[in-house]
């Protein structure tokens, strides 16, 4: 058992936290009527749904029962909290890895390169191949995938289908 002392006026610990009661001479001491012995008491963790659920923890004085409680309790998550913990779907990728998804998604790349061909405006269409063949990265709020999206009719859910299978890759 591990006790300590406790200031009720302050509500403070009075010194360390120790194995076993205060004694002196193998009797409880003598203490001053605000001080108290509290004996640390953990309570078992509950039972609880992460999907609507957290876990928190707190510590009080019970100085009727002469206890210090140490417990975690599950408290509900706000719909926000809620909100928060739905994955995102990747929002970037490498070009290698966009081909790689989009061909397992039945999408060939002379189709998509197509579409790029098909860009009447000739400096848009030059800034579009570009785009496709030096970029980096692929960014999923990128202009262009947004176009070939709407070109290709591509809902939203398959782009972001094609962006988590392609950070797979």
């Amino acid at each position: 058992m591990q006790t300590f002392l406790y200031n009720i006026q302050t509500q403070q610990r009075e010194g360390p936290v120790r194995n076993g009661r205060y004694l002196v001479d193998g009797k409880p001491g003598e203490l001053p009527n605000y001080i108290v012995e509290l004996e640390v008491v953990k309570l078992p963790d509950p039972s609880y749904d992460p999907a609507n659920q957290t876990l928190e923890y707190r510590a009080y004085a019970d100085i009727d029962g002469r206890r210090w409680v140490q417990e975690t309790y599950a408290r509900d998550l706000s719909e926000d909290e809620k909100a928060q913990r739905i994955p995102r779907p990747p929002t970037v990728c490498s070009p290698r890895q966009l081909r790689l998804s989009l061909i397992q998604s039945g999408i060939s790349i002379s189709t998509l390169e197509a579409q790029l061909n098909s860009i009447p405006d000739p400096v848009q269409r030059e800034i579009a191949l570009v785009e496709w063949e030096y970029a980096l990265e692929i960014q999923r709020e990128h202009p262009l995938v947004s176009n070939l999206a709407a070109a290709l009719s591509l809902s939203e859910k398959q782009v972001d289908d094609i962006f988590i299978l392609a950070n797979t890759l």
